[in-house]
């Protein structure tokens, strides 16, 4: 590839090697993944994406279908950029049928979110009803991806009202609620900011998000007075929160 890089060729030559290189099932696939950035130069260049776009989703879609990992889950990634409607029908597939899948479930949902289509929320809510202790991850990318989607509302309150729920769960949540009904999370936001049995990481997230709100409350004043000024996340959103409140 360093011979490709230095060789006096136009851009869209290079680039037309590259993607042919990219698009043999036989080349190997660490060959393969470094003429990635050259094929994603022609992206940049209006007038060699006009001729290289066809050959470009191609060599793509052959690179998505490798036995190798790495350049399945960067050819994914590139076709998804492209709204390629390959690829999304592929991540989609792998969503409701994991034995299938090419990428992993969480890379799939960050995929799918550049664009997300209306069949794709159903998927996600069943992926954040359910909880999953050794990958916990798969769910917290769909409820990231679901603060846009009005319909999650409620899986949003109940799964930042479990205090046995994961807390980087609870706390995705929380700001999907808030983008989608700021009265109800303001509301369950001042009941945690209160607790002090509930986990520091959703306290301090529910204190972030009342410092957003002109609602002085007595209560929770007090709360983050005796909290301000500790070394951690609780104690410097308490300090965060008062700042706010005296302007």
């Amino acid at each position: 590839m360093q011979q490709l890089q230095t060789a006096p060729l136009p851009p869209v030559v290079v680039q037309a090697i590259a993607l042919e290189i990219i698009g043999h099932e036989g080349s190997p696939a660490r060959l393969r993944i470094a003429a990635l950035p050259f094929a994603k130069a022609a992206l940049f260049r209006p007038d060699s994406m006009r001729v290289l776009r066809p050959t470009y989703l191609m060599a793509l879609r052959s690179a998505a279908q490798s036995d190798d990992e790495t350049l399945r889950a960067r050819a994914f990634g590139m076709l998804a950029r492209e709204q390629d409607e390959w690829a999304l029908e592929q991540l989609k597939t792998g969503l409701a049928n994991p034995n299938e899948a090419k990428v992993s479930t969480a890379k799939a949902i960050q995929l799918l979110s550049y664009q997300v289509k209306s069949d794709v929320y159903p998927m996600l809510r069943a992926i954040a009803a359910e909880r999953d202790a050794e990958d916990p991850e798969p769910r917290r990318a769909a409820l990231r991806v679901l603060a846009a989607d009005a319909a999650s509302r409620d899986i949003f309150e109940q799964v930042v009202r479990d205090k046995s729920d994961d807390p980087e769960a609870r706390r995705i949540a929380a700001g999907g609620l808030h983008s989608l009904d700021r009265p109800a999370m303001q509301a369950i936001a001042k009941d945690i900011a209160l607790d002090e049995g509930d986990h520091d990481d959703v306290r301090a997230a529910s204190f972030t998000l009342l410092a957003q709100h002109d609602d002085d409350d007595e209560a929770l004043t007090k709360q983050a007075e005796a909290s301000r000024g500790g070394d951690n996340a609780v104690g410097r959103s308490a300090t965060a929160y008062l700042n706010r409140r005296r302007g």
